[in-house]
């Protein structure tokens, strides 16, 4: 499971709230064309190369992704291949680039939420259900996980907003509903995430970007 790369889509974006999914995904595309985002790179603490690129549209769809080994060397390539008019999105992916045996695989027609929950990385979630509060915010995530009860969740992340409606704190918690980790979210002038801490880990995330 990567969490780290959809707490950082939550925080990308002022407009937090939707009725569904596809359009909290939709909010965010919006977002990222009105500031014409042209990708968004994230590093770990002051380290001089990213761990992870995503790259973008100049209608604000993802386009690519990029994640790198400690050494920056790039491991793992998705480029998508076609986004539907209803959201669905296909994609291929092509895993261990850094080795002499790259792996690739493809999908056709899933979800765009998917795509960040499920198809991204590690494949062992198998569901996640979207929690919306009355005002529509997103405030909770449930991960569904394989050769596990699929009635507790295997992990569930919480969502918590300031008076601007802007994501400030996430809380990740266990099976048991132990809390795991917390983080903490910070914007620079235009409003985009800059900066996310990791309390548990004594840690930080840096997030730069490049515009059209």
């Amino acid at each position: 499971m990567k969490p780290l790369l959809v707490f950082l889509l939550f925080s990308l974006s002022s407009i937090s709230f939707a009725q569904s999914e596809y359009q909290y995904y939709e909010n965010l595309r919006l977002e990222r064309q009105k500031n014409n985002i042209k990708s968004i790179s994230h590093f770990e603490g002051d380290n001089n190369n990213p761990y992870e690129i995503e790259y973008f549209s100049v209608d604000g769809n993802p386009s690519k992704f990029e994640s790198y080994t400690s050494e920056y060397k790039l491991y793992i390539l998705v480029e998508i291949t076609n986004i539907s008019k209803n959201g669905l999105v296909s994609y291929t992916q092509t895993n261990n680039l850094s080795s002499s045996s790259p792996l690739q695989f493809s999908s056709e027609n899933i979800k765009i939420s998917e795509l960040y929950d499920i198809g991204f990385g590690d494949n062992t979630i198998t569901d996640v259900k979207y929690i919306f509060d009355s005002k529509y915010f997103l405030i909770e995530k449930k991960y569904f996980a394989e050769d596990f009860d699929l009635n507790i969740p295997l992990t569930n992340e919480k969502y918590f907003y300031n008076n601007e409606g802007k994501l400030n704190m996430s809380k990740l918690f266990d099976s048991d509903n132990s809390l795991t980790s917390t983080a903490y979210y910070f914007y620079n002038s235009q409003g985009l995430a800059e900066k996310i801490t990791h309390k548990d880990s004594n840690s930080y995330t840096i997030i730069k970007y490049e515009f059209y």
